[in-house]
């Protein structure tokens, strides 16, 4: 069986290939090189909808707030209120600006909805349908058997909305209301949280990536001079050398060639750069057991 020692790194060596890539994927674990340089370029703002946010899962993700754990289902289950309310709890309340609401007789006056009570109440949702208010905290929030008519019927009683001990201005002060607003406070928190935790996950994803492409270029390299049975360092490999060796000159015209290689190599400590010979010899060292266990895998196949 004649074959060149690279053919062991070729892509048309499936089983080889996949060996390779576990193998390399448990070594990298060790060199990973974290710069802020690379986080912030890999971080990117991606806006929330609530499709994204809600998972598949039967119950939705379980959010801890401060010892209150609420899991998420308001995505599968039907939320209390007419169809042109929000549905879903990521969303906003639902807050229309009419030139003119609708007016309701009381006695011999006329009442309506005022637009600055949504100045005033942050959690005030109004029903074009039902001409109705609605209190978004506690749909989402309140427990099933709260009737209170912010929840269900919606409240539409204008000529006492502003009374301090009932309407909007009332509700605003009970204490059911209350204890949601705290949970709706402690969900956009868990919310915010959640998304630096994913933008750090990405951004981390992205640095392992180019680890593993600096990695690999080094490891063609050095593939490259084993096979070729040349010299890997050079008497002088200080900056001002004119010959740094034939390692470390490759590296540069593939750097030269790739500016992927380049930007990484640029980013990277002085001190990080993996090209000090105890790295190189560790490199072809893992190389060779991979070629010896290739073979191991072969020889089994025909026994």
């Amino acid at each position: 069986m004649n074959r060149k020692i690279d053919s062991y790194f070729n892509s048309n060596n499936k089983k080889s290939v996949k060996d390779t890539q576990d193998y390399v994927e448990s070594e990298q674990a060790e060199y990973i090189i974290q710069s802020d340089d690379e986080i912030n370029s890999s971080i990117t703002s991606n806006s929330s909808t609530c499709s994204s946010d809600i998972n598949n899962d039967n119950n939705g993700p379980e959010i801890n707030l401060g010892g209150l754990k609420i899991q998420e289902k308001h995505q599968e289950k039907s939320v209390a209120g007419p169809s042109d309310i929000t549905k879903c709890v990521s969303d906003n309340p639902t807050q229309p600006i009419l030139k003119m609401f609708p007016k309701t007789k009381f006695g011999k006056q006329w009442r309506h909805f005022h637009i600055e009570w949504y100045k005033q109440y942050s959690w005030l949702e109004y029903s074009i349908i039902e001409n109705a208010s609605y209190c978004f905290a506690c749909r989402f929030f309140a427990s099933e058997s709260d009737n209170s008519p912010f929840i269900k019927s919606g409240f539409k009683n204008w000529k006492n909305a502003i009374d301090k001990d009932c309407g909007i201005k009332g509700h605003d002060k009970s204490i059911t209301h209350i204890t949601c607003m705290s949970k709706w406070d402690g969900y956009k928190q868990s919310r915010k949280t959640t998304s630096i935790q994913t933008q750090l996950n990405v951004a981390n994803e992205a640095l392992i990536r180019e680890n593993r492409y600096y990695i690999y270029n080094i490891a063609e390299i050095l593939l490259f001079t084993a096979c070729q049975n040349i010299a890997q360092r050079g008497h002088d490999e200080s900056e001002s050398s004119l010959n740094k060796g034939n390692f470390l000159e490759l590296l540069e015209l593939y750097v030269k060639k790739d500016k992927r290689l380049k930007n990484k190599i640029e980013n990277l400590p002085k001190n990080a750069k993996y090209t000090h010979h105890s790295i190189q010899n560790e490199l072809l060292s893992i190389m060779s057991q991979m070629v010896l266990q290739s073979i191991s895998n072969e020889l089994k196949e025909y026994l």
